[in-house]
C-alpha cells in the first residue's frame, strides 16, 4: 500500500486540526484504507460516548473477587510495612534520647575509675581536738580520726579539674 502524506494526517483530519484549505477531504473520499480508519475510529468514539458502553462487556463475579482479593493483601503489605518503619523509628528516638541523656548528665564515676572503699572512721571525742579542714584548688583534705596524738591521718580527695588533668595525662601518656 502506497501512503501519501493525506494519508498520514487522520489525526489531525479527525480532531479538526486541518487547516480548511487542505485536500484532505478529497484524500479520504477518495482512498477506501483512510474512509475505512476514519469510520472506525467515529464508531469507536460514538461507542465511548454512548450509555450502552456499560452493557458491552461486564467483568465476571471471578474477576471482580480476584481483585477484590490482590487489593486486601496489597493493603496488609503497606500496613504491616508502616507499622515496622514506625516501630523502627521508635527504637531509634528511643536509643537517640538515651544517649543525648547520657551525654548530658556526662560520663558515670564509675567508668574508668578505681572504686576505693574507706574503712568507717569515728567522730573526735570531746577531749580530742579536732583537726582542720584544708581545701585547695587541687584537692580537699579531711583528718581521720588516729589511735595515736602524734599522728594525724587523712584524706586527700582531688577536684574535679585535678581528675580531669589525671585523666588527660593518663591518656597522653597511653598514646605516645
Amino acid at each position: 500500500m502506497n501512503l501519501n502524506n493525506d494519508c498520514r494526517e487522520l489525526d489531525a483530519y479527525l480532531s479538526g486540526d486541518l487547516p480548511a484549505y487542505n485536500h484532505a477531504e478529497l484524500h479520504i473520499e477518495e482512498c477506501p484504507t483512510c474512509r475505512y480508519a476514519i469510520d472506525q475510529q467515529q464508531w469507536i468514539d460514538e461507542l465511548l460516548q454512548s450509555p450502552e458502553r456499560l452493557e458491552l462487556e461486564l467483568p465476571s463475579v471471578t474477576i471482580l473477587d480476584s481483585l477484590h482479593v490482590s487489593l486486601a493483601r496489597r493493603h496488609r503489605r503497606v500496613m504491616q510495612a508502616a507499622c515496622g518503619l514506625t516501630a523502627a523509628a521508635t527504637v531509634l528516638i528511643a536509643v537517640g534520647l538515651v544517649k543525648l541523656n547520657r551525654q548530658a548528665i556526662g560520663p558515670l564515676k564509675s567508668e574508668g575509675l578505681g572504686v576505693a572503699l574507706a574503712e568507717q572512721t569515728r567522730a573526735p571525742t570531746p577531749a580530742q581536738t579536732p583537726a582542720s579542714f584544708v581545701s585547695t584548688a587541687d584537692a580537699i583534705v579531711v583528718p581521720l580520726e588516729s589511735t595515736s596524738d602524734d599522728v594525724t591521718i587523712v584524706q586527700v580527695y582531688p577536684t574535679t579539674d585535678t581528675e580531669r588533668r589525671w585523666r588527660l595525662e593518663a591518656v597522653l601518656s597511653t598514646n605516645l
